[in-house]
């Protein structure tokens, strides 16, 4: 969950305030899983997992480039969307699977739709730039959601 957040923030610079509002832009959903009904979502929003998450990244800092972080961070988002929804399929726990592809698809769009980007003409920013409409294709692609609109601007 936080590595598709980080992913989708760094799929286009959105300086410092944009970051920021991104960053934070999951907040008010993640409230919602936790008192959500499903126990995996809630689960994945404990507290203990966000810590572990976001010490995990911490220990990238010293070594940071960007753009090899946002490489790595993308494919790994993707990878680990991938292995998650197929082991709770492989399992049969097909509605938690469901559920799950619905949550970070949620939580994606949420974040890529935080902060305006900045538009080639300086008119009219986008919400959503192209590289972060190309992901969330992606992980819809990935995760089996639908990806009407996502490609449009």
């Amino acid at each position: 969950m936080t590595l598709v957040t980080v992913a989708v923030s760094s799929a286009e610079a959105s300086g410092l305030f944009g970051t920021l509002k991104e960053a934070l832009a999951p907040a008010e959903l993640i409230r919602e899983a936790i008192m959500g009904e499903n126990e995996l979502i809630r689960s994945l929003c404990e507290r203990s997992e966000m810590r572990q998450s976001a010490e995990d990244l911490r220990k990238e800092i010293p070594n940071f480039d960007f753009n090899a972080f946002k490489d790595r961070s993308i494919r790994e988002a993707k990878q680990h969307c991938q292995t998650g929804k197929a082991i709770l399929l492989r399992k049969s726990f097909t509605d938690d699977a469901e559920a799950y592809s619905r949550f970070i698809m949620a939580l994606a769009i949420q974040v890529a739709k935080a902060a305006r980007e900045d538009s080639l003409t300086g008119y009219q920013a986008d919400s959503i730039s192209d590289n972060e409409r190309l992901l969330l294709h992606d992980l819809a692609t990935l995760l089996e959601q639908p990806t009407d609109g996502l490609l449009e601007a």
